[in-house]
């Protein structure tokens, strides 16, 4: 049972994690290009 529980949290973190890093992922390329046009001026 404990187990069981153990890799439920597991799949629920990795799921939570996947989200945020595609998160950031997309802010990240929203913001590069911008950052980039900036520091070429």
């Amino acid at each position: 049972m404990v187990i069981y529980l153990n890799l439920i949290l597991a799949g629920l973190l990795l799921g939570v994690t996947g989200k945020i890093a595609k998160w950031v992922k997309s802010r990240l390329l929203m913001i590069i290009p911008i950052y980039v046009k900036v520091s070429l001026k």
